[in-house]
């Protein structure tokens, strides 16, 4: 966990889980909700981005599922900070 984590008291994320992310949670059930409305990232074509991904030495890797690991976890703690703003 990063600086501020104690700060909210958040132990962990529930948006990642072993082997991608947990469509599940409230974070990632608005973001699909959202996407329905307008366009969605899922319909984009990403096969020359796996193809590239596949040059990305081992460290490359590793840094870049930790951006994005750290992204989503994010947009977790800002969903679940401002919904009981939300819901009030």
């Amino acid at each position: 966990m990063g600086g501020s984590d104690h700060l909210s008291g958040r132990t962990e994320f529930r948006s990642l889980r072993a082997g991608g992310l947990n469509w599940d949670v409230l974070p990632l059930r608005l973001f699909d909700k959202g996407n329905k409305k307008f366009w969605n990232p899922r319909d984009i074509d990403f096969s020359q981005d796996a193809l590239d991904g596949e040059t990305l030495t081992a460290e490359e890797r590793q840094l870049t599922g930790m951006l994005c690991a750290l992204f989503v976890a994010g947009e977790e703690a800002v969903t679940e900070d401002l919904q009981p703003f939300m819901a009030a």
